[in-house]
């Protein structure tokens, strides 16, 4: 009987050791979002990290890109699924997908959370094959479809101002290019459709359309723009 309780003393002593097993994705987009624009992090933060530590690291949030926040300055955890966490130097901008649970904020786990800004110009691993864009160009496109549609054929899909009251006007803004059967979705920040064009046959050079978003309340909401070979996502802001 002693040695049974002994036991059970000794084993109700032990610290509960977190594992971390699973296949890092190998850049920003892969790791923070699904092919179809689903978005893992609770917070997509631009802040400058400061007062760092091998457990620690203080981010003054400069923009909030996806999520909400009520404070300019968090605390930034280890964790044992995090990469590259001390990879993160002070007196630098990054921008960082972030989870809070525990009532503490840390990285996404098991991927690539953070790039760095340079300049206007986000860097590191973003994409497949893509080590530097601009942060703009990041701003309105975070899976991995949306970066190859802004690397490769950027400016083609023009919205003429992401700061709206009654009109969103979207512009094919290419030269040459005719975009066939293409469709226009606006999304709340809730995954609902608000409003939709559908099907147009052809978008040729220097066309726009207008959609109508009168009575819609004030808030971030989702424009994508999408044709047979193609999506574009922009942030849209009513006003």
């Amino acid at each position: 009987m002693k040695i049974i309780l002994a036991l059970v003393i000794f084993c109700s002593s032990l610290q509960v050791v977190k594992a971390c097993s699973c296949a890092p994705a190998m850049t920003f987009c892969e790791g923070i979002a699904s092919f179809d624009g689903e978005i893992f992090a609770d917070l997509i933060v631009r802040a400058k990290v400061s007062d760092s530590d091998d457990m620690t690291k203080h981010l003054e949030i400069r923009e909030v890109l996806y999520g909400a926040i009520d404070v300019l300055d968090i605390q930034l955890h280890y964790d044992m699924c995090t990469l590259g966490f001390n990879d993160l130097k002070g007196n630098s901008d990054y921008i960082l997908a972030l989870s809070n649970y525990d009532d503490k904020y840390h990285l996404v786990g098991c991927a690539v959370s953070f790039l760095k800004i340079e300049g206007e110009k986000v860097v590191g691993a973003v994409a497949p094959g893509v080590v530097s864009i601009d942060y703009h160009d990041l701003f309105d496109a975070i899976n991995c479809s949306d970066i190859a549609d802004q690397i490769g054929a950027k400016g083609d899909i023009n919205i003429a101002s992401n700061l709206v009251s009654g009109q969103i006007q979207i512009q094919n803004k290419s030269e040459r290019r005719t975009y066939n059967n293409v469709n226009v979705a606006l999304f709340n920040t809730g995954g609902s459709l608000t409003h939709s064009i559908q099907h147009i046959a052809e978008f040729s050079p220097g066309e726009k359309l207008t959609l109508t978003v009168d009575g819609l309340s004030s808030g971030l909401y989702i424009l994508i723009v999408f044709d047979e070979f193609s999506k574009k996502s922009h942030r849209i802001f009513k006003l």
